[in-house]
């Protein structure tokens, strides 16, 4: 994984040994791991375990062991990344508190708002020199290295929360006290529990349909509950674990949430909240896409609520515009910019960056890739991907083929009214083209993600040498899945295409030999195109 290391320039991680299935040796791996993760896995009744090497006693930062296995425990498929850290001291030689001024001299930050941090120790490898360190790991620390400059890497303006309440992880050297590697760590937060919703008052209900406009002029019907005292429709819909609230232009950090979701008297809600319209109805939509096709049970796969806020508003300029949507704490939150007629238009009624944002919950609840580098790239790129997927699939009928698709982002909020992103046309589009932003940040990890989201544009859309599509759609969307949920935190490019690979030779097992070598020569050289090899 390359990362951006401000403390001295040098690029991170492990230069870790990476072993498949076949030439495990799993008792020598059981000695070496400490069980870390478990998750539904990719088929009905199998499952994910995750671990990390150990050694002493301490962690070894970027390793992994991801196991899947089927119901009676049998293995499915594994894949290893350990270090040899044998020769490190795990002896520290300065003590956590005095690393932790190391953080404080480098962001500046008054030593009382770090009080209460504490670090643990963890090896620390880099993969220019294959070198690895005893050091102290210190997680959301709310401080930023001084000269720090967060996004608009994703193409958006206005304050995000994410800079605003930044929290970074720090890695010092345990011997000498070096601030070796340092990233940002909220793209996707945990839970916050100082700030839960407040507890509604429990009142009788029944499911409830339910209309009104949406952003774009059109009547959309949608499922909503009936309230009987008082007696309302909410936008709450039980089965797809769906609420849209109302922040009616205030501050989406300091006015309380509200208690309630967007009511209305009668089933019919006009024109009155159209953003909460298509929040409502955009979140479903993603979350159905997530079901039907890759049989998740919601964001986290254990059916948690799709919580969307409408109508948000940041602390500068224009009290009422705000050109943010971001998956920020476990829900969306949703601004909303000023058009030349001078009305206000929401960002939930772009189907494909909610889709993008949610892919962020997802892949927090799977591979949870730390933002930073090709991990952060990876990050993004799936995003980005299932984001495009969701908008072209979302269609009356059969969808198109993926050779039919539009493979932008955001159409109208980037530049000059263009998209955010085109997967089809990115810059860089190699990655001997790419250079690192100055402050890295979100520039540099929307900039990496470009290189791997043109390989897979370009797999996606493979043809034969009749002209027809050479993947279906459907099959491509469920290996990525796979793939995503065996990512290790610290994925690289490398990890990413080695896995994709690996699972597709087993799904396209089946299929005449003639045809395989077909397919997994268009998956190659998609990714020999960008320089991911």
């Amino acid at each position: 994984m390359r990362g951006v290391a401000p403390a001295d320039g040098a690029d991170l991680v492990p230069g870790l040994e990476h072993e498949r299935s076949q030439s495990i040796r799993w008792p020598d791996v059981a000695a070496k791991t400490l069980r870390t993760g478990l998750q539904k896995g990719t088929a009905p009744a199998t499952t994910i375990v995750r671990f990390r090497q150990v050694q002493a006693g301490i962690p070894v930062f970027g390793s992994a062991a991801t196991v899947e296995m089927d119901s009676k425990n049998r293995l499915l498929s594994s894949d290893v990344k350990l270090a040899d850290v044998e020769h490190v001291s795990p002896v520290a030689k300065i003590s956590d508190a005095d690393a932790l001024q190391a953080i404080v001299r480098l962001t500046g930050a008054q030593p009382e708002k770090l009080a209460g941090i504490n670090g643990s120790l963890t090896y620390f490898g880099r993969e220019s020199s294959d070198e690895w360190r005893l050091a102290w790991y210190y997680r959301s620390v709310p401080a930023a290295p001084a000269g720090f400059k967060g996004g608009p890497g994703h193409g958006f303006s206005g304050e995000s929360p994410r800079d605003l309440h930044g929290c970074f992880d720090y890695f010092v050297d345990a011997i000498d006290g070096t601030v070796l590697f340092w990233y940002r760590a909220n793209a996707a937060l945990k839970p916050d529990s100082s700030k839960p919703l407040p507890a509604p008052k429990q009142v009788p209900f029944t499911p409830a349909g339910a209309k009104g406009y949406d952003e774009s002029g059109n009547i959309r019907d949608f499922v909503g509950r009936r309230i009987n005292d008082p007696c309302c429709i909410e936008m709450h819909d039980e089965l797809a674990r769906v609420k849209t609230f109302d922040l009616q232009f205030g501050f989406y950090d300091l006015q309380p949430p509200p208690v309630y979701p967007v009511r209305n008297t009668t089933a019919d809600f006009g024109r009155e909240n159209t953003a909460a319209v298509s929040a409502h109805i955009n979140a479903k939509k993603v979350m159905a896409f997530y079901r039907g096709f890759l049989s998740r049970s919601g964001i986290d796969d254990n059916n948690m609520d799709v919580i969307s806020f409408v109508n948000c508003c940041d602390h500068a300029g224009d009290k009422r515009e705000w050109r943010q949507a971001v998956w920020f704490e476990n829900r969306m939150y949703y601004g909303q910019w000023l058009a030349g007629d001078g009305s206000l238009r929401s960002y939930a009624s772009y189907l494909d960056v909610i889709a993008h944002e949610l892919t962020h919950g997802v892949t927090q609840y799977t591979a949870n890739l730390k933002y930073v580098g090709e991990s952060g790239a990876l990050d993004e790129s799936f995003a980005d991907i299932f984001g495009i997927a969701i908008a072209n699939t979302d269609a009356h009928g059969e969808p198109p083929p993926a050779t039919e698709w539009s493979w932008q982002i955001g159409l109208g909020l980037g530049p000059g009214g263009g998209p955010l992103r085109d997967l089809s046309k990115p810059n860089p589009a190699h990655l001997k083209d790419f250079i690192k932003p100055e402050n890295g940040g979100d520039a540099e990890v929307h900039a990496l993600s470009a290189i791997h989201s043109k390989a897979v544009q370009t797999i996606f859309t493979a043809r034969n040498d009749a002209g027809a599509p050479l993947f279906r759609w459907q099959d491509l969307v469920y290996l990525y899945y796979v793939t995503l949920c065996r990512l290790p935190e610290c994925a690289t490019f490398r990890m990413a295409r080695e896995l994709l690979i690996e699972s597709a030779k087993t799904f396209y097992s089946g299929r005449p030999n003639e045809e395989q070598t077909l397919l997994m020569a268009a998956i190659a050289k998609a990714y020999d195109e960008v320089g991911i090899q």
